[in-house]
């Protein structure tokens, strides 16, 4: 079974700027898929933004109810309201989308990409994989921020020079495959 040709973002919230909206706009034009689909909860506000994503070719903007959304993949795993319940107490936007992004994977399929993705290259070589999933090398955890020691800091306060210079550098990203494990 190959994994469905769509590509599926989540949003929370009435307001998308441009940032966020190239994320599904790159999507659109070079993910090779059929469908790039928007799953938000709330109205979106009306502007420049939401006319560009409605005139693109692919893109489907999705009003969804969250609490119905989870309900749906909560009984088809035999969970009850247990995804509600979870999802209820969260109060982070990012781990609400966290959760609404594995139910919606897990009923639809697909290709799940966050906002603040740019798509370069079609995904299509990917869809034949039984399953995938993408690596993102964070400098940053919340671990890190939250530390108190100076070693902690200092190593990823490096690593943060390190990887900001390799970035800048051409061909950077060769000599960022030797630390990334860092």
């Amino acid at each position: 079974m190959s994994i469905p040709a769509r590509v599926h973002f989540c949003w929370i919230g009435p307001q998308l700027n441009w940032a966020y909206a190239f994320a599904l706009l790159s999507a659109a034009a070079q993910a090779g898929v059929d469908e790039v689909v928007l799953h938000h909860t709330d109205e979106l506000a009306q502007g420049a933004v939401l006319t560009a994503l409605r005139s693109t070719a692919g893109m489907r903007l999705e009003r969804i109810d969250a609490c119905e959304l989870l309900a749906e993949a909560g009984a088809a795993l035999g969970l009850s309201g247990a995804l509600a319940d979870i999802y209820a107490n969260l109060t982070s936007p990012a781990q609400r989308s966290d959760v609404l992004r594995a139910a919606i994977l897990y009923l639809h399929g697909g290709i799940y990409l966050d906002l603040d993705t740019i798509t370069v290259a079609s995904l299509r070589p990917l869809l034949d994989a039984p399953q995938f999933i993408g690596a993102e090398y964070i400098v940053w955890p919340h671990w890190v921020r939250s530390s108190r020691s100076w070693k902690v800091l200092a190593k990823h306060s490096a690593l943060d020079v390190l990887r900001t210079g390799l970035r800048l550098c051409p061909g950077g990203w060769r000599g960022f495959r030797h630390v990334e494990h860092w």
